[in-house]
């Protein structure tokens, strides 16, 4: 995480925390309050589930196989920083195809090696997953994403033609498990922050693995995109909050940042322990 980029924990006082609150929810995943004995601060951890029931997929049974294209990209930094590269600036439906060139393809100069936060604007990056967790993808500086639109899977076949390019093609539906080296599964998945004018804000993250589950080139996909115009939007105060309005704006913490926290405090104090973990985010 960059140096001038806040770094949050989901800490509360004892003054801040109803004392009777041992669990909430958060985004879709179970979260238990953590009282660490003689302080007064509480740590939120929370308790990843599996992403969603499966979901019916309808896969063509055709043959017939397509040519992948090739994209032009926008180059664009985010915040101006040089690690956090936009691949596209502006509101676009990339076909499975388009995704999978991007993905079995991706441009080294193209690919964040840091995670782009509190993107508020129609945008693509592609992340490197060796930097960033599909967990901490989630965590991505803005509010709470509020509807989660499911965890969508399609079994691919992808092969290398003669020029070096890749085809792409259907898998059929009898298919239950990839077990050939030339079977991939595209992961798609979906969250949501609604809003009363229904200008609602959809995150998308889209990786691809293997028949053995380990994830493509480690890269992932992630678009943001408005229903309509782009708007701004403020992180609200934690709905357990006891400040109101003066309490500071709330946004999911990395997973890694909190089992790091949970670390430290096994052997330092806790606001050395808090300390130490911002110094290495």
């Amino acid at each position: 995480m960059d140096g001038d980029e806040e770094c949050n924990f989901d800490l509360w006082y004892d003054n801040d925390y109803p004392e009777s609150s041992t669990d909430d929810v958060e985004d879709g995943n179970a979260v238990e309050i953590i009282t660490i004995p003689d302080s007064p601060i509480k740590i939120k951890k929370a308790e990843v589930r599996q992403p969603c029931p499966q979901v019916p997929i309808i896969i063509d049974d055709s043959p017939i196989k397509k040519e992948l294209p090739i994209l032009e990209k926008d180059g664009d930094r985010f915040d101006g920083n040089p690690v956090k590269p936009m691949l596209f600036l502006g509101k676009r439906t990339l076909t499975s195809d388009q995704i999978i060139s991007l993905l079995f393809s991706p441009d080294p100069h193209m690919v964040c090696s840091k995670q782009p936060l509190k993107v508020q604007k129609n945008c693509e990056f592609l992340v490197d997953l060796r930097h960033i967790s599909l967990e901490d993808l989630r965590a991505d500086g803005n509010p709470p994403y509020d509807k989660y639109g499911g965890f969508r899977k399609k079994n691919i076949r992808v092969e290398k033609n003669k020029d070096g390019g890749y085809v792409l093609s259907n898998v059929s539906s009898k298919v239950e498990t990839i077990t050939r080296n030339d079977q991939y599964v595209l992961n798609r998945i979906y969250h949501t922050k609604t809003f009363e004018d229904e200008n609602d804000f959809h995150r998308k993250i889209i990786y691809v693995s293997d028949h053995s589950g380990n994830i493509v080139n480690n890269v992932a996909l992630v678009q943001y995109s408005f229903e309509h115009e782009e708007v701004a939007f403020d992180l609200q105060p934690h709905g357990n909050s006891k400040k109101g309005r003066g309490a500071r704006g709330f946004t999911r913490t990395q997973p890694s940042t909190l089992a790091t926290l949970k670390e430290k405090c096994a052997t330092l104090g806790p606001r050395e322990a808090v300390r130490q973990s911002k110094a290495s985010c």
